[in-house]
Protein backbone atom coordinates (compact mmCIF):
# COMPACT_ATOMS: atom_id res chain seq x y z
CA UNK A 1 0.00 0.00 0.00
CA UNK A 2 1.14 3.91 -0.55
CA UNK A 3 -0.22 7.02 -0.50
CA UNK A 4 -0.11 9.62 -2.98
CA UNK A 5 -1.12 13.24 -2.19
CA UNK A 6 -2.50 15.16 -4.96
CA UNK A 7 -3.20 19.34 -5.02
CA UNK A 8 -6.58 20.49 -5.34
CA UNK A 9 -5.25 24.41 -4.56
CA UNK A 10 -6.32 25.59 -8.40
CA UNK A 11 -3.25 28.03 -7.87
CA UNK A 12 -3.10 30.14 -10.85
CA UNK A 13 0.26 32.47 -10.75
CA UNK A 14 3.59 33.54 -13.06
CA UNK A 15 5.26 30.98 -15.56
CA UNK A 16 7.50 29.16 -13.12
CA UNK A 17 11.18 29.55 -14.78
CA UNK A 18 13.69 27.60 -12.88
CA UNK A 19 10.89 24.48 -12.94
CA UNK A 20 10.96 24.68 -16.92
CA UNK A 21 14.78 24.61 -16.67
CA UNK A 22 15.03 21.98 -14.05
CA UNK A 23 12.64 19.75 -16.56
CA UNK A 24 14.52 20.14 -19.36
CA UNK A 25 17.78 19.80 -17.96
CA UNK A 26 17.11 16.58 -15.84
CA UNK A 27 15.28 15.23 -19.32
CA UNK A 28 18.91 15.82 -21.24
CA UNK A 29 20.63 14.22 -18.68
CA UNK A 30 18.39 11.27 -18.63
CA UNK A 31 18.64 11.28 -22.53
CA UNK A 32 22.53 11.90 -22.40
CA UNK A 33 22.71 8.70 -19.90
CA UNK A 34 21.48 6.24 -22.53
CA UNK A 35 22.97 7.83 -25.34
CA UNK A 36 26.89 8.33 -24.34
CA UNK A 37 27.39 5.82 -22.08
CA UNK A 38 25.15 3.05 -19.86
CA UNK A 39 23.58 3.94 -16.71
CA UNK A 40 25.39 1.80 -14.65
CA UNK A 41 28.73 3.42 -15.48
CA UNK A 42 26.97 7.09 -15.27
CA UNK A 43 25.33 6.50 -12.00
CA UNK A 44 29.35 5.00 -10.72
CA UNK A 45 30.49 8.07 -11.73
CA UNK A 46 28.26 11.06 -10.84
CA UNK A 47 25.39 9.19 -8.36
CA UNK A 48 25.95 9.98 -4.37
CA UNK A 49 27.55 6.80 -3.01
CA UNK A 50 27.76 7.30 0.65
CA UNK A 51 31.03 5.47 1.31
CA UNK A 52 32.86 7.81 -0.97
CA UNK A 53 30.94 11.01 -0.02
CA UNK A 54 31.80 14.26 -2.39
CA UNK A 55 30.39 17.26 -3.43
CA UNK A 56 30.39 17.48 -6.72
CA UNK A 57 28.44 13.86 -6.84
CA UNK A 58 25.65 15.17 -4.36
CA UNK A 59 25.18 18.06 -7.06
CA UNK A 60 25.20 15.42 -10.25
CA UNK A 61 23.01 13.18 -8.53
CA UNK A 62 20.08 15.35 -8.58
CA UNK A 63 19.68 15.58 -12.49
CA UNK A 64 20.41 11.38 -12.87
CA UNK A 65 17.19 9.37 -13.08
CA UNK A 66 16.70 5.65 -13.19
CA UNK A 67 14.37 5.66 -16.00
CA UNK A 68 11.53 7.75 -17.89
CA UNK A 69 8.80 6.42 -15.26
CA UNK A 70 11.25 8.10 -12.18
CA UNK A 71 11.75 10.95 -13.82
CA UNK A 72 7.99 11.39 -15.26
CA UNK A 73 7.22 10.97 -11.15
CA UNK A 74 9.89 13.38 -10.07
CA UNK A 75 8.83 16.16 -12.56
CA UNK A 76 5.29 15.77 -11.40
CA UNK A 77 5.90 16.04 -7.62
CA UNK A 78 7.88 19.54 -8.89
CA UNK A 79 5.11 21.04 -11.05
CA UNK A 80 2.54 20.09 -8.66
CA UNK A 81 4.79 21.55 -5.27
CA UNK A 82 6.90 24.18 -6.81
CA UNK A 83 4.73 25.97 -9.03
CA UNK A 84 3.52 27.89 -6.16
CA UNK A 85 6.79 28.17 -3.87
CA UNK A 86 8.61 29.25 -7.05
CA UNK A 87 6.19 32.06 -7.20
CA UNK A 88 6.54 33.11 -3.64
CA UNK A 89 10.13 32.55 -3.02
CA UNK A 90 11.01 34.10 -6.85
CA UNK A 91 13.34 32.19 -9.28
CA UNK A 92 16.74 32.96 -7.66
CA UNK A 93 15.50 31.93 -4.06
CA UNK A 94 13.89 28.98 -5.12
CA UNK A 95 16.91 27.52 -7.52
CA UNK A 96 18.50 28.14 -4.27
CA UNK A 97 16.60 27.00 -1.84
CA UNK A 98 15.62 23.69 -4.47
CA UNK A 99 19.88 22.95 -3.89
CA UNK A 100 20.10 23.02 -0.55
CA UNK A 101 17.17 20.77 -0.16
CA UNK A 102 18.98 18.22 -1.93
CA UNK A 103 22.10 18.48 -0.14
CA UNK A 104 19.83 18.31 2.74
CA UNK A 105 18.61 15.07 1.50
CA UNK A 106 21.77 13.57 0.55
CA UNK A 107 23.32 14.50 4.19
CA UNK A 108 20.16 12.23 6.05
CA UNK A 109 20.78 9.56 3.47
CA UNK A 110 24.88 9.18 4.23
CA UNK A 111 24.46 9.66 8.11
CA UNK A 112 21.93 6.70 7.94
CA UNK A 113 23.82 5.13 5.30
CA UNK A 114 27.36 5.49 5.42
CA UNK A 115 28.86 2.68 4.05
CA UNK A 116 26.52 2.10 1.65
CA UNK A 117 28.55 1.43 -1.92
CA UNK A 118 24.84 2.02 -3.81
CA UNK A 119 24.49 5.06 -5.80
CA UNK A 120 21.78 7.24 -4.79
CA UNK A 121 20.00 9.39 -7.72
CA UNK A 122 17.33 10.97 -8.70
CA UNK A 123 15.45 14.79 -7.63
CA UNK A 124 13.43 13.41 -5.12
CA UNK A 125 15.17 13.78 -2.12
CA UNK A 126 15.85 18.39 -3.35
CA UNK A 127 12.15 18.02 -4.67
CA UNK A 128 10.84 16.67 -0.92
CA UNK A 129 12.45 19.71 0.20
CA UNK A 130 9.99 21.62 -1.84
CA UNK A 131 7.29 19.81 -0.19
CA UNK A 132 8.49 20.59 3.38
CA UNK A 133 7.94 24.80 1.73
CA UNK A 134 4.85 24.03 0.95
CA UNK A 135 4.06 22.25 4.12
CA UNK A 136 5.08 25.15 6.11
CA UNK A 137 3.84 28.21 4.30
CA UNK A 138 0.27 26.78 2.95
CA UNK A 139 -1.19 24.01 5.57
CA UNK A 140 -4.98 24.68 4.57
CA UNK A 141 -4.19 24.52 0.73
CA UNK A 142 -6.90 22.01 -0.59
CA UNK A 143 -5.55 18.11 -1.12
CA UNK A 144 -6.62 14.74 -1.87
CA UNK A 145 -4.79 11.50 -0.60
CA UNK A 146 -5.23 8.83 -3.08
CA UNK A 147 -4.69 5.48 -1.66
CA UNK A 148 -3.31 2.36 -3.06
CA UNK A 149 -2.77 -1.08 -3.02
CA UNK A 150 -0.28 -2.56 -4.89
CA UNK A 151 -1.01 -0.84 -8.37
CA UNK A 152 -5.07 -0.64 -7.13
CA UNK A 153 -6.22 2.68 -6.56
CA UNK A 154 -8.54 2.28 -2.79
CA UNK A 155 -9.94 5.53 -1.96
CA UNK A 156 -9.79 9.31 -1.89
CA UNK A 157 -9.32 11.16 1.22
CA UNK A 158 -10.19 15.03 0.65
CA UNK A 159 -7.61 16.94 3.22
CA UNK A 160 -5.41 20.04 3.40
CA UNK A 161 -1.54 19.92 2.71
CA UNK A 162 -1.02 19.23 6.55
CA UNK A 163 -2.56 15.98 6.83
CA UNK A 164 -1.35 15.13 3.08
CA UNK A 165 1.83 15.94 2.98
CA UNK A 166 2.11 14.91 6.42
CA UNK A 167 1.03 11.13 6.28
CA UNK A 168 3.46 11.16 3.06
CA UNK A 169 6.40 11.78 5.63
CA UNK A 170 5.27 9.29 8.26
CA UNK A 171 5.27 6.71 5.15
CA UNK A 172 8.51 7.74 3.86
CA UNK A 173 9.75 7.10 7.28
CA UNK A 174 7.87 3.64 7.79
CA UNK A 175 9.66 2.75 4.58
CA UNK A 176 12.71 3.58 5.16
CA UNK A 177 12.89 1.90 8.54
CA UNK A 178 11.84 -0.92 6.91
CA UNK A 179 13.91 -0.85 4.04
CA UNK A 180 16.95 -0.14 6.53
CA UNK A 181 15.75 -3.78 8.61
CA UNK A 182 14.80 -6.14 5.54
CA UNK A 183 16.23 -4.10 2.48
CA UNK A 184 13.04 -4.78 0.74
CA UNK A 185 12.95 -1.69 -1.67
CA UNK A 186 16.14 0.37 -3.53
CA UNK A 187 14.56 3.81 -2.62
CA UNK A 188 16.45 6.05 -0.84
CA UNK A 189 13.41 6.71 1.47
CA UNK A 190 15.58 8.60 4.41
CA UNK A 191 16.54 10.97 1.42
CA UNK A 192 13.13 11.89 0.84
CA UNK A 193 12.86 12.65 4.52
CA UNK A 194 16.11 14.46 4.80
CA UNK A 195 15.11 16.86 2.21
CA UNK A 196 11.67 17.76 3.37
CA UNK A 197 13.11 18.44 6.72
CA UNK A 198 15.61 20.82 5.24
CA UNK A 199 12.78 22.62 3.27
CA UNK A 200 10.84 22.88 6.42
CA UNK A 201 13.56 24.25 8.35
CA UNK A 202 15.24 26.82 5.60
CA UNK A 203 11.42 28.46 4.92
CA UNK A 204 10.81 29.10 8.98
CA UNK A 205 14.36 31.04 8.69
CA UNK A 206 12.92 32.94 5.52
CA UNK A 207 9.80 33.62 7.74
CA UNK A 208 11.43 34.88 10.45
CA UNK A 209 13.65 37.33 8.09
CA UNK A 210 10.86 37.98 5.65
CA UNK A 211 7.13 37.33 7.07
CA UNK A 212 5.62 39.12 4.31
CA UNK A 213 6.67 36.79 1.53
CA UNK A 214 4.09 34.39 2.04
CA UNK A 215 1.79 36.79 0.94
CA UNK A 216 3.36 36.80 -2.41
CA UNK A 217 1.53 33.23 -2.98
CA UNK A 218 -1.47 33.78 -1.63
CA UNK A 219 -4.08 32.00 -3.81
CA UNK A 220 -5.96 34.44 -5.85
CA UNK A 221 -9.68 34.53 -5.68
CA UNK A 222 -11.26 31.82 -8.53
CA UNK A 223 -14.69 33.24 -9.72
CA UNK A 224 -17.25 33.19 -12.30
CA UNK A 225 -17.88 36.98 -12.08
CA UNK A 226 -16.08 39.57 -9.97
CA UNK A 227 -18.66 39.92 -6.58
CA UNK A 228 -18.73 40.36 -2.56
CA UNK A 229 -18.15 42.21 0.04
CA UNK A 230 -15.76 43.93 1.91
CA UNK A 231 -15.80 43.94 6.37
CA UNK A 232 -13.50 44.63 9.07
CA UNK A 233 -11.72 42.09 11.04
CA UNK A 234 -14.93 41.93 12.88
CA UNK A 235 -17.25 40.88 10.09
CA UNK A 236 -18.80 44.61 9.86
CA UNK A 237 -19.88 45.66 6.68
CA UNK A 238 -17.60 48.56 5.19
CA UNK A 239 -19.40 50.94 3.27
CA UNK A 240 -17.82 53.85 0.70
CA UNK A 241 -14.79 51.22 0.05
CA UNK A 242 -12.83 51.89 -3.25
CA UNK A 243 -11.96 48.35 -5.28
CA UNK A 244 -9.86 49.35 -8.34
CA UNK A 245 -9.49 46.02 -10.80
CA UNK A 246 -6.59 45.98 -12.55
CA UNK A 247 -7.49 44.13 -16.15
CA UNK A 248 -4.84 41.85 -18.08
CA UNK A 249 -5.49 44.46 -21.36
CA UNK A 250 -4.17 47.35 -18.99
CA UNK A 251 -7.62 49.15 -17.96
CA UNK A 252 -8.36 50.16 -15.13
CA UNK A 253 -12.03 49.46 -13.53
CA UNK A 254 -13.57 51.18 -10.40
CA UNK A 255 -15.99 49.82 -8.24
CA UNK A 256 -17.14 51.11 -4.95
CA UNK A 257 -19.54 49.08 -1.90
CA UNK A 258 -22.90 49.78 -0.82
CA UNK A 259 -23.98 50.35 2.66
CA UNK A 260 -23.91 46.67 2.84
CA UNK A 261 -20.36 46.43 1.82
CA UNK A 262 -20.78 44.86 -1.16
CA UNK A 263 -19.26 45.60 -4.86
CA UNK A 264 -20.26 44.00 -8.19
CA UNK A 265 -18.23 44.09 -11.70
CA UNK A 266 -20.58 42.27 -14.81
CA UNK A 267 -19.14 41.45 -17.97
CA UNK A 268 -15.61 40.73 -17.59
CA UNK A 269 -13.53 38.37 -19.87
CA UNK A 270 -12.00 35.81 -18.01
CA UNK A 271 -7.92 36.69 -17.35
CA UNK A 272 -5.37 36.95 -14.14
CA UNK A 273 -7.21 40.92 -12.17
CA UNK A 274 -5.13 42.45 -9.88
CA UNK A 275 -6.67 44.54 -7.22
CA UNK A 276 -6.09 46.97 -4.72
CA UNK A 277 -9.04 48.04 -1.99
CA UNK A 278 -8.89 51.22 -0.37
CA UNK A 279 -11.21 53.65 2.44
CA UNK A 280 -9.70 56.55 4.26
CA UNK A 281 -8.48 55.35 7.97
CA UNK A 282 -8.07 51.69 6.72
CA UNK A 283 -5.34 49.83 5.74
CA UNK A 284 -4.99 49.34 2.33
CA UNK A 285 -5.85 45.68 0.82
CA UNK A 286 -3.32 43.61 -2.65
CA UNK A 287 -4.56 40.63 -4.08
CA UNK A 288 -5.74 39.18 -7.38
CA UNK A 289 -9.04 37.47 -9.09
CA UNK A 290 -8.83 34.89 -11.77
CA UNK A 291 -12.14 34.93 -13.91
CA UNK A 292 -12.89 31.83 -15.63
CA UNK A 293 -16.40 31.25 -16.62
CA UNK A 294 -15.86 27.58 -16.69
CA UNK A 295 -15.26 27.61 -13.17
CA UNK A 296 -18.09 25.14 -11.28
CA UNK A 297 -18.67 27.61 -8.24
CA UNK A 298 -18.74 30.85 -8.07
CA UNK A 299 -17.98 31.64 -4.15
CA UNK A 300 -18.49 35.69 -3.57
CA UNK A 301 -15.05 37.51 -2.68
CA UNK A 302 -15.12 38.78 0.65
CA UNK A 303 -11.95 41.00 1.59
CA UNK A 304 -11.30 41.80 5.17
CA UNK A 305 -9.54 45.51 5.72
CA UNK A 306 -7.66 46.48 9.34
CA UNK A 307 -8.25 49.63 10.36
CA UNK A 308 -4.81 52.17 9.98
CA UNK A 309 -2.61 52.21 13.63
CA UNK A 310 -2.20 56.06 14.75
CA UNK A 311 0.45 56.48 17.06
CA UNK A 312 -0.39 58.76 20.32
CA UNK A 313 1.60 62.29 19.90
CA UNK A 314 1.85 64.79 22.36
CA UNK A 315 2.62 68.50 20.93
CA UNK A 316 6.59 69.49 21.76
CA UNK A 317 5.18 72.15 24.68
CA UNK A 318 2.97 70.01 26.57
CA UNK A 319 5.40 67.43 26.29
CA UNK A 320 7.88 70.10 27.12
CA UNK A 321 5.93 70.88 30.08
CA UNK A 322 4.98 67.78 31.43
CA UNK A 323 8.79 66.36 31.75
CA UNK A 324 9.55 69.37 34.02
CA UNK A 325 6.54 69.29 36.30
Amino acid sequence: MFILPINEDGYTGRTPYVIAGLAIVNALALAATYILSSSQTVFAHYGFIPAQPQALTVLSSMFLHAGILHYVGNMFFLWMFGYRIENTFGAWLFAFVYLLCGFGASGLHYLINSTSTIPCVGASGAISGIMGCYFVLFPKSKFDLEVFFLRFHVTSIPTHAHGAIGVWVVEQAVLGMLTQSFRFSSTAFWAHVGGFATGGAITLIVLLVAPQIRERGEQPFMVRHVKGAIHDTYGNALPNAQLELHCPSGEVVNAATGAKGRFALDKLPDGLYRYIVTRPGWQPVHGRIVVRKKTRYSVPIRIKMAEQLVEDTVPPKSQAAATQT
